[in-house]
């Protein structure tokens, strides 16, 4: 096998003028100021990356935790309305048997009192 290596030219690559991918972002950050390159520095760091690690994956805990608990709370709205109608329909059941009683003895007082 053969195995042939090129370099790639100066001009022909997204990092021209720089000797690597790192010193790009420090020319960048070096025409900011002290705090700003404190910061970036910071954040460029092992505890910088596991800090923000830590915070996204938190947020991302949190806004999982907050649609499923949504979704639960819409299960049980749901649940809730249905016993709701069920309560509505058995009472409205009782109140109509009520009501046939009442106007069965409302209607054989009339009839006992027009005989009498």
């Amino acid at each position: 096998a053969v195995v042939s290596t090129q370099s790639t030219g100066t001009d022909c690559t997204p990092f021209r003028g720089h000797t690597s991918f790192s010193q790009l972002f420090q020319d960048m950050t070096a025409g900011l100021g002290i705090v700003q390159t404190y910061i970036i520095s910071a954040l460029r760091s092992i505890t910088g990356t596991i800090i923000i690690i830590v915070v996204f994956s938190l947020l991302l805990y949190y806004y999982r935790c907050a649609g499923s608990s949504k979704n639960v709370k819409i299960r049980l709205l749901e649940e809730r309305i249905m016993w709701e109608q069920k309560d509505k329909a058995f009472l409205l059941a009782k109140l109509g048997k009520r009501r046939t009683m009442v106007d069965g003895v409302v209607e054989s007082e009339r009839s006992s009192s027009f005989s009498s």
